[in-house]
């Protein structure tokens, strides 16, 4: 059985996204649908024994590649609520990226479209990791590394070795198969 996973999916919470997998919204094809968010879904995957039935906690996402789309990944994700791993090969990519998503928020509140307590709680959900192991315990492992597919599947090669067996492994790609990508793993269908 297969599970549409949607654009705006980290913008939900975690009892929303259940609430979705449990309403058996299903199906096996691959392109946009409209979720009942009004968003548009991205891709397709497969349910993972405990999921629907609140054996999982979905209480952390990690973040592969800190450019522009894993930055906005990781903004839309920690207001949501969800604590962020953010991983990048190069730390200095990492930091000045946490560093924009910290300036990102002092501008909310200069704005104010939050006040600083809000602001201060969401930013602190963020977390950088040195090494790619430091995601192994988040539930939701999200590559956005640029369109190339070698380095998409090495991403994935280590990830497979790295993630817990019940971790859902998704890609920002805009143009690669996902299928492509998730061949280089002995979990596919994840």
């Amino acid at each position: 059985q297969y599970l549409l996973i949607f654009s705006c999916i980290i913008q939900m919470k975690a009892a929303n996204i259940q609430n979705l997998l449990q309403n058996n919204i299903s199906g096996g094809v691959r392109g946009p649908k409209t979720c009942p968010g009004g968003c548009r879904s991205l891709s397709i995957i497969p349910v993972f024994p405990g999921f629907c039935n609140g054996e999982v906690s979905m209480k952390t996402i990690a973040i592969i590649g800190t450019g522009l789309m894993g930055t906005d990944i990781a903004c839309a994700s920690a207001m949501a609520g969800f604590e962020v791993l953010l991983y990048d090969i190069d730390n200095e990519r990492a930091a000045k990226a946490l560093g924009r998503l910290k300036d990102r928020f002092k501008r909310y509140v200069h704005t104010g479209r939050f006040d600083q307590g809000k602001a201060d709680t969401i930013v602190r959900h963020f977390r950088l990791c040195n090494a790619p192991e430091e995601v192994r315990d988040a539930l939701i492992v999200i590559e956005c590394a640029f369109e190339e597919i070698h380095v998409k599947q090495q991403i994935f090669r280590d990830l497979d070795r790295i993630c817990r067996a019940d971790a859902v492994l998704a890609s920002n790609t805009s143009s690669i198969s996902i299928t492509e990508i998730a061949s280089a793993t002995k979990r596919p269908e994840s």
